[in-house]
C-alpha cells in the first residue's frame, strides 16, 4: 500500500472499532468504492493496517478437497497433450473428464477450480512450461570467445540467377514442394559474435550449412576486413550442434589453429543467445531494407558488401546495452597477448586439410620439415621432453609463427602439450650457429630421457650384494661399465632363472592305450662281386702268394660271383703255408638269410 492508502486504512481501521452493530457494512463499503476494490481486498489490506476482526479460524483451514497426487496427474497429462510447438491440445476440462472416467482421480472440484489448485501449487502447464533457468556467463576478453551460427536467409536464387525473397503464400508448411524446389539454391547467412564485446560480423553463402562454408567464413573474419577492427584467432567457438559444425573437417581446422570447440545441447538456443540476438538484428535492420530496393540488384556480391559495411557502421555507432560502449570501442580494449593474428591467409587454407605429421628423431636430436611456403627446416629437439634418437614425434605446423612447428607431447595425466620450435638458425654453410668447431672446441652432446633412464638401469643392474646378503650402495655409471664388460653377475645374484621353473607344478597325465609296432625283420646280403672283382681286391691282399691258379679256383668255386664278405676268409685260405692249403675245400663266410634262418 501506498500512503495514502495505508492512511485511509487506519481511518477506516478505527471507525470499524468504534462503529455500532450494523453500521460496519456501511465503512467497508464506502472505503471498497474509494479504492475501487472489493469489500474482500478492503478487509485484507485493513488485517495489514492491524484490524482485528476476530473472526474464528475454519476447523478445515489449509485442508485441500484435492490431494497432491491427483495435482499432479493433472498436470502431466496436460502436459502429455502438448506438441513440442507449446499448443496445448486437451484443455483442462477434457483432461479432467478423461481422468475421471478412467477412475484416477477421485477430486469433485470443477475443472477451473482444479486449474486454480494447479497454479497455486505451481503445477500448471504455463508454469511447467517456461524455458529452463539459466547462468549468466562471462568472458574475460575480446576473441575469448565467439559464438557463429547459420540461418537460412528469405533469399532464393531464381532460375534467371536473381535474388529473390521467400513470399509468405508461397512458401509456408503446407507447401513443402515449394522449399524442395530452390533446397539448394537457398542463400545461408553466417553471423559470428564477439562474446565479450559484442562485435560481429556477417557473410552470405549459396547453399546450406557445410564445414566448407564454416570454415571460408571462419578465415573471413580472422582476417582484418574493412572497417572494422574485430580480427585474430579466438580461443573458444561456440556452436550449435549442426552438421557443418561437427564435420571432421572442421574439427581438424580448428584443432590446428588451437582453437577450443564448444556445441551446445539440443534445442537450447538460448546457450548461443548473443548470437542468436545479432542474428535478429541483422535480419531487422540489414534484411528488412531489401523490400525497398530493386529486386534485380540484390546480388551474392552486393549482399557481401553492403552487409559488412552495415555491420560496421552498426558496431561504430550503436551503443551495447551491457556495457554502454560501442561494440567497436569495447573489442578494441583487447591487449597484445589477447590477439592471435596467423602468418598468412594461404597457411589458414592448408590448415583446414593438413594432418599431424610424424618425424624420426636424428642422432643429433633433430628433424627436418617442409612447410608449404617455405623452404626445408631443420629444427632442433634439445629442450623437447621425451625426444631421443630413433623416436617419431608428431607435429603440426604452428599457424601464427611459421615456420614454427608444434611438437606434441603426452604428459602423464594422457594431455597433449604442445612445444613451439623454430627453425635452426644457421650459417652460410648451413650449419647451425651455436655448433662447437671441429678442432678448436667440444661440446659433448647432453643425455636424453631415455639415455638417463638407461643409465640408472645400468647401475641398479650391478648393484652388488654384501656379505649380509643386503644390495650395496649404487655403483657409479663407470664401476656399472666396467662390471658388465667383466661379464659380472647382473643383480647380484639376486635373481635365480631358474625359480619360476622349479616351483612349477605340472599336471599329472592319465596314461594312454597305445598299439604295438609290428616290425618285420631285417635281412642283410652281402654285396656279389665278380670273379675280376674278387682277384683285384684280393691280389694286393695276397702279394707274391697271388698266382693264376686263384683265378680258376674262385671261377670254379663262385660260378654265380664271390660275396664281398668272403674275402677275408678266402685271403686267409691262399695266404696259409703251401702244405696247408686245401683248395678243395670252399672257404666258409658269416651270411644273413631272410629270416634269420
Amino acid at each position: 500500500m501506498n500512503a495514502a492508502e495505508w492512511e485511509l486504512m487506519l481511518k477506516a481501521r478505527d471507525m470499524l472499532v468504534n462503529a455500532p452493530h450494523g453500521a460496519k457494512a456501511e465503512v467497508t463499503a464506502r472505503a471498497a468504492q474509494l479504492l475501487g476494490c472489493s469489500t474482500a481486498t478492503v478487509y485484507r489490506k485493513l488485517e495489514k493496517a492491524g484490524l482485528d476482526l476476530g473472526r474464528k479460524r475454519r476447523s478445515d483451514s489449509g485442508s485441500s478437497a484435492v490431494s497432491q497426487d491427483d495435482l499432479r496427474l493433472i498436470s502431466a497429462t496436460l502436459l502429455a497433450s502438448r506438441r513440442d510447438n507449446e499448443k496445448q491440445l486437451w484443455s483442462g476440462k477434457r483432461a479432467v473428464n478423461a481422468l475421471r472416467a478412467n477412475g484416477l482421480i477421485s477430486t469433485e472440484l470443477s475443472s477451473g477450480r482444479l486449474l486454480t489448485k494447479l497454479r497455486d501449487h505451481h503445477l500448471h502447464v504455463e508454469q511447467m512450461s517456461q524455458p529452463r533457468n539459466a547462468t549468466p556467463m562471462q568472458t574475460p576478453h575480446p576473441n575469448f570467445l565467439w559464438q557463429i551460427d547459420s540461418s537460412t536467409s528469405v533469399l532464393y536464387k531464381d532460375k534467371t540467377g536473381r535474388m529473390r525473397s521467400m513470399s509468405t503464400d508461397e512458401f509456408y508448411k503446407n507447401k513443402p514442394a515449394n522449399f524442395a524446389k530452390v533446397i539448394n539454391d537457398l542463400v545461408t547467412r553466417y553471423l559470428a559474435v564477439d562474446h565479450a564485446s559484442g562485435n560481429f560480423k556477417g557473410r552470405y553463402y549459396m547453399g546450406g550449412e557445410s564445414a566448407e562454408n564454416l570454415i571460408d567464413f571462419v578465415i573471413y573474419c580472422i582476417t582484418k576486413q574493412g572497417d572494422s577492427p574485430m580480427h585474430g584467432v579466438p580461443l573458444h567457438i561456440y556452436t550449435d550442434q549442426g552438421s557443418g559444425n561437427k564435420a571432421g573437417l572442421w574439427i581438424n581446422f580448428a584443432k590446428n589453429l588451437g582453437v577450443k570447440l564448444l556445441r551446445h545441447e539440443p534445442g537450447r538456443a538460448n546457450a548461443t543467445g548473443s548470437v542468436e540476438k545479432h542474428g535478429d538484428i541483422w535480419e531487422r535492420n540489414f534484411e528488412g531494407g531489401f523490400p525497398f530496393m530493386d529486386p534485380d540488384t540484390i546480388t551474392l556480391d552486393w549482399l557481401n558488401v553492403a552487409g559488412p559495411k552495415w555491420a560496421a557502421v552498426h558496431c561504430a555507432t550503436e551503443l551495447h546495452t551491457r556495457h554502454r560502449m560501442t561494440r567497436d570501442s569495447a573489442w578494441l580494449l583487447i591487449k597484445e597477448g589477447e590477439l592471435r593474428i596467423p602468418h598468412s591467409v594461404e597457411l589458414l587454407r592448408e590448415l583446414a586439410f593438413a594432418e599431424p605429421m610424424t618425424r624420426r628423431v636424428s642422432n643429433t636430436l633433430t628433424i627436418s620439415v617442409k612447410i608449404k611456403g617455405f623452404d626445408a627446416q631443420t629444427y632442433s629437439l634439445r629442450d623437447v621432453p621425451g625426444a631421443s634418437a630413433g623416436v617419431k614425434v608428431t607435429l603440426t605446423v604452428n599457424a601464427y609463427r611459421a615456420p614454427a612447428i608444434d611438437v606434441h607431447e603426452v604428459d602423464a595425466a594422457g594431455q597433449t602439450v604442445l612445444h613451439t620450435v623454430a627453425p635452426e638458425i644457421v650459417n652460410q654453410f648451413g650449419f647451425p650457429i651455436d655448433a662447437p668447431t671441429l678442432g678448436q672446441s667440444f661440446r659433448p652432446a647432453a643425455y636424453s630421457q631415455a639415455e638417463h633412464q638407461r643409465n640408472e638401469l645400468l647401475r641398479e643392474t650391478y648393484r652388488q650384494v654384501d656379505d649380509k646378503g643386503q644390495p650395496a650402495a649404487l655403483p657409479t655409471l663407470e664401476e656399472a661399465q666396467k662390471l658388465r664388460k667383466k661379464h659380472a653377475q647382473a643383480m647380484g645374484g639376486r635373481i635365480d632363472p631358474m625359480a619360476d621353473i622349479d616351483q612349477a607344478e605340472l599336471p599329472t597325465y592319465m596314461p594312454r592305450r597305445g598299439t604295438e609296432l609290428e616290425a618285420t625283420s631285417r635281412r642283410v646280403v652281402a654285396v656279389v662281386l665278380t670273379a675280376v672283382e674278387a682277384c683285384k681286391r684280393l691280389k694286393p691282399i695276397l702279394g707274391e702268394r697271388y698266382s693264376p691258379q686263384v683265378y680258376g679256383w674262385i671261377t670254379q668255386r663262385f660260378p654265380e660271383g664271390v660275396p664281398e664278405d668272403q674275402l677275408a676268409g678266402i685271403a686267409s685260405q691262399f695266404a696259409a703255408a703251401p702244405e696247408q692249403t686245401d683248395t678243395s675245400t670252399q672257404p666258409t663266410g658269416l651270411r644273413v638269410v631272410a629270416g634269420g634262418g
